[in-house]
């Protein structure tokens, strides 16, 4: 079990093991596969923290289907910095893209090796349940004004294989336009 962040705890698990005498910790982590799915458990009532981007920002999003790119859709930062207010807007060329305000709250961040992590809970119209809110995202930046974004696709935060292939991406950029 590895904590990432305060808010933010990781593990692995592997089968039961009945074997007398008991194994000792080494070994018995010897034994979970690397490709083993990896848990995260987020602090419930956990405090916020500062986003690692702030507004205003242009973005482009996708699902997989196609980039919506026009109109752009747009982020600002709320009166709290650790809220981000995504507003979505419908693609007529991408058939899942919906216009639609999403509020991001940032709640943890972390580096792994080159990878920069964040968790963040969404305050959405359908969002009905802890489960529903969780996201996990990585993130790069790519120059002083822009990043790069992917979301998983629900709590469990698999799939997040890079910034370009997961279950949503982004492309932000930081606008003066907003």
């Amino acid at each position: 079990m590895h904590m990432k962040h305060p808010n933010v705890l990781q593990y692995k698990e592997t089968y039961c093991i009945t074997e007398t005498p008991k194994p000792t910790l080494p070994s018995i982590c010897s034994e979970l596969r690397s490709d083993a799915i990896l848990i995260s458990l987020f602090r419930t009532g956990a405090a916020p923290m500062p986003c690692p981007f702030k507004g205003p920002l242009e973005f482009t999003y996708s699902h997989g289907e196609g980039e919506c790119k026009s109109p752009l859709s747009a982020a600002e930062t709320c009166t709290q910095e650790s809220r981000l207010l995504l507003r979505y807007q419908a693609c007529a060329n991408v058939l899942s893209s919906e216009s639609v305000d999403v509020e991001l709250e940032c709640l943890a961040t972390w580096k792994e090796s080159s990878t920069h992590n964040l968790v963040a809970r969404l305050h959405a119209p359908r969002k009905t349940s802890d489960e529903d809110s969780y996201r996990c995202f990585i993130y790069e930046q790519t120059s002083n004004n822009s990043w790069n974004l992917a979301q998983s696709e629900d709590a469990s935060c698999t799939g997040l294989i890079s910034v370009k292939e997961a279950a949503k991406t982004f492309k932000m950029k930081q606008s003066e336009y907003l």
